[in-house]
């Protein structure tokens, strides 16, 4: 009984950049997550303050889930800095190589409204990086390789 006493006046743990999805969600939505490679709150953290509709990409999480989820990052904000301290902070600059552009899964063109059906296309690449850096392979001339 003293034990119970004891959790009855502890206070509520706080999430932590590392907990994995499992201590916080639902069976469902842990299975949905973890279905698109998602494992803890650092995983989560990356895209849920960052985007509108972050959830879009995620096969199966849709509106209702993603409130669940962004419930639990606006009861404890400390999640999202916590998650800005872990990013490395590079030097802004408007000039950046081509080869270390990192495009977000969201935005890099694979499930793009006006792509072909891959046995169509004659260009064979799967995403918008991709097709440039075939397009800049036909183009780039010999005094630039």
């Amino acid at each position: 009984m003293a034990a119970v006493e004891v959790l009855r006046s502890a206070p509520l743990p706080s999430p932590l950049i590392g907990d994995d999805v499992d201590w916080w969600f639902g069976p469902r939505t842990v299975a949905v997550l973890k279905a698109a490679g998602i494992r803890t709150l650092a995983d989560l953290t990356v895209r849920v303050p960052r985007r509108r509709c972050w959830w879009t990409s995620i096969d199966g999480l849709g509106p209702a889930r993603a409130r669940e989820i962004e419930a639990l990052f606006a009861a404890h904000p400390d999640l999202t800095e916590r998650a800005r301290a872990l990013v490395p902070v590079l030097p802004a600059s408007d000039v950046m190589p081509f080869e270390r552009i990192v495009v977000p899964d969201e935005v890099d063109g694979t499930r793009g409204t006006f792509r072909a059906p891959a046995p169509t296309c004659a260009l064979r690449a799967n995403d918008d990086y991709e097709v440039v850096q075939a397009w800049l392979s036909l183009h780039e001339a010999p005094a630039t390789q």
